[in-house]
């Protein structure tokens, strides 16, 4: 067994599961706010980008709501 901080086997039961959580919120803190400022045709793409993925999702579910029924 090694005896690396790191190594999940070293850890106390729990200990990695505590880590990658307490990593997790400590990158959603960093990030929550934006960095950079978005422009407008910046903010259209992604609202288009947005509305792409809804509409292949739904065609999706028709398609397979169509080979079930």
């Amino acid at each position: 067994m090694s005896d690396h901080p790191n190594d999940v086997r070293s850890q106390p039961e729990g200990g990695f599961l505590r880590r990658a959580a307490w990593q997790f919120t400590d990158i959603t803190r960093r990030y929550r706010t934006p960095h950079s400022q978005m422009t407008k045709a910046l903010r259209w793409s992604l609202m288009a980008l947005r509305i792409y993925l809804v509409v292949l999702i739904l065609l999706l579910v028709i398609k397979f709501a169509s080979l079930v029924h």
